[in-house]
């Protein structure tokens, strides 16, 4: 494996920021996973949908409300880049390898159970089998797509598809398990399918949306701590994601 070729460098000093956080918490490699299936998806997310997914089970602790806001800021910030490269047609699978190892592996599922997170948060959109703009064949692609996405991030899952060899020009190396191996199949299809369904959600209508506009990169600028929490909440921000005491649920 060549690696990883997508950019961390903001999320990496956003979860520097923290000082605690829940053992279910993304890494920066998950975050990134999250944000590019939040990409591809043809729909408004707001950072109170997705932030209870970055954070896990409970909100982690900052050193100050500041840097909390930083946290959302870094966040928003990528999240921004990586939607530019999809508005310019750039957005590309992150990764490059020839040959899987037990490492690769690891950061390939945790950026794919970032990918299937932001997925899940439209099920509506991507499950929606009554879109005229699709056939029957189309939908069984996507769903065969996200299957693949999420075998890549789910051992059991992999195993109900794959049993033989991994398919693809990834070789696996001889030393990794039993359960490795079998995950490296859907790992190896993972580009391929993320292809597939960018271009499938394009033809899908809004009907799958509610109506709402092609998504659009947010606005990343600081956040002071009596302004509206960028959660959505409705509440200033000191008082809500800008206070370490409150948990996200």
């Amino acid at each position: 494996m060549q690696g990883f070729t997508g950019k961390t460098e903001k999320l990496e000093q956003a979860v520097d920021l923290l000082i605690d956080s829940a053992e279910d918490m993304l890494t920066e490699f998950g975050i990134h996973g999250l944000l590019y299936g939040m990409a591809i998806t043809p729909d408004v997310f707001m950072p109170n949908e997705w932030l209870p997914y970055i954070f896990g089970k409970e909100q982690p602790t900052a050193a100050s409300d500041n840097q909390l806001s930083q946290f959302v800021k870094l966040v928003v910030e990528s999240y921004n880049d990586i939607m530019r490269q999809y508005n310019e047609g750039n957005l590309i699978f992150p990764f490059e390898f020839d040959e899987i190892d037990e490492e690769d592996i690891w950061l390939l599922r945790e950026w794919a159970h970032g990918v299937s997170m932001a997925l899940s948060m439209r099920a509506d959109f991507w499950l929606n089998d009554n879109d005229p703009n699709i056939d029957d064949d189309d939908q069984e692609e996507i769903e065969s797509c996200i299957g693949m996405i999420q075998a890549a991030s789910d051992t059991e899952l992999a195993k109900e598809i794959f049993s033989e060899a991994p398919p693809g020009k990834a070789t696996v190396d001889s030393d990794i398990s039993r359960d490795e191996f079998i995950i490296a199949g859907p790992i190896a299809l993972l580009g391929p399918s993320l292809e597939s369904l960018a271009e499938l959600a394009q033809k899908k209508s809004r009907f799958g949306l509610g109506g709402h506009e092609p998504q659009k990169p947010v606005r990343s600028n600081k956040v002071g701590r009596n302004e509206p929490c960028p959660c959505g909440s409705g509440k200033k921000f000191k008082k809500c994601c800008g206070n370490p005491a409150n948990s996200v649920h």
